[in-house]
């Protein structure tokens, strides 16, 4: 793995850093995984060869090529494809629990939404977006002590004043994690202040670009923010909505993954066949209750209020056409488009873009606060080399 980051490193152009760094932010990055992977076995999910094989036939599409154009490219580095299958296997598993366990955690109530559509719509004579990134450095989930609370917050204001000699922060975060002091990074986009928490958003008035903020301190950390970018964005919304169907399986101690998605491979089999019609199908067996009793209808939809895996499969469906079985927090789906359009609504654009705005923000928090009790209730000890 080491070897892997100082190759992507490399290719960015970024400075290499030393091995001892590498080493730990390596180490740090196992850790996570496999407390991860240890989750995904004790609840018995697994992602199974036809998810696998979806998954491994859209990354051959994404660079071009097809699937085997990819293995015999595998072949030509040396890279064995079964290796390389399992590695994506873990991945996905990964991200799958990662995601799905953050989502339990989120709740948004209807009155936050009004409430951020009342802060959007108080400042819609400012245009102006703000590409951020930031690195956290992170408390310890239990009470925190007032040398803990001094020292982190001494080491954001160190990587304030270093990063303003640097372009990227995650070199910054790599650099100067431990063993015991993961430092997080990421790139947040383009954003206005009226989107972002108050917790941002205070600190980026007059703020220009190539700005290093902070520290601000968070329930989870202190934050150093910076300005990558400043942008007068005056692009007109125009949404489109897709009015579906849906089936829903929830798995259970009775129902497995597995047989949730051979199932319905099967009811999408009859369906395409003419044996029997997405209305009846969703009538006899969808496990939703809003939604069954009329047939699977959920009516018309922002396509981008769908989750990213909802979202690819739906843009590639035609009208009436029956998807494959999807995977959710909430069980399996399988999702029919009778119709879609084009229209220029802000009110429902704004709400829609609320609750975007208010998912993100908490999904973010929720996934920091996630990890850091995982971790911190695993037993984790690191051998070095003379250790056996």
């Amino acid at each position: 793995m080491i070897s892997v980051l100082k190759h992507s490193l490399k290719k960015a152009n970024q400075q290499l850093l030393s091995d001892k760094i590498l080493r730990n932010h390596t180490i740090n990055q196992i850790i996570i995984d496999n407390i991860i992977l240890q989750f995904a076995h004790r609840i018995d999910v697994h992602i199974n060869e036809k998810e696998l094989d979806r998954s491994i036939s859209y990354i051959a599409n994404q660079n071009h090529m097809s699937l085997d154009q990819m293995c015999y490219f595998f072949s030509y580095d040396g890279i064995d494809y079964d290796i390389y299958r399992e590695k994506i296997r873990k991945e996905i598993l990964i991200t799958k629990i990662h995601n799905s366990e953050v989502r339990r955690r989120i709740t948004i109530f209807p009155q936050e939404i009004e409430l951020l559509m009342q802060k959007i719509s108080t400042k819609t004579n400012s245009n102006t977006e703000y590409n951020l990134s930031y690195i956290l450095i992170p408390l310890p989930n239990k009470k925190q002590t007032q040398n803990q609370l001094d020292k982190a917050k001494a080491l954001a204001i160190s990587l304030i004043k270093k990063g303003r000699k640097v372009a990227d922060l995650n070199q910054l975060a790599i650099t100067y994690s431990t063993d015991d002091q993961v430092i997080k990074s990421n790139h947040m986009g383009w954003w206005k202040l009226e989107e972002l928490s108050p917790l941002f958003a205070v600190y980026l008035k007059g703020a220009h670009k190539n700005s290093i903020i902070g520290p601000i301190r968070s329930n989870v950390g202190f934050y150093v923010l910076k300005v990558n970018d400043i942008r007068n964005n005056n692009k007109k919304m125009v949404m489109t909505e897709v009015y579906v169907r849906h089936i829903l399986l929830r798995t259970s101690s009775i129902l497995n993954d597995q047989q949730a998605h051979a199932k319905l491979e099967d009811i999408a089999s009859q369906i395409r066949n003419g044996h029997i019609n997405f209305f009846t199908a969703a009538k006899k067996l969808s496990e939703d209750p809003s939604s069954a009793n009329q047939g699977g209808d959920l009516g018309w939809i922002s396509i981008d209020f769908f989750d990213p895996e909802f979202y690819d499969i739906l843009i590639s469906l035609k009208k009436g056409e029956v998807s494959i079985p999807i995977h959710s927090s909430f069980g399996w789906h399988l999702i029919q488009i009778i119709d879609t359009r084009k229209v220029d609504r802000i009110e429902t654009i704004k709400k829609d873009h609320a609750y975007r705005l208010l998912f993100n923000y908490k999904f973010s928090e929720e996934a920091k606060a996630w990890i850091q009790e995982q971790r911190a209730s695993a037993y984790i000890k690191i051998l070095n080399n003379n250790e056996k």
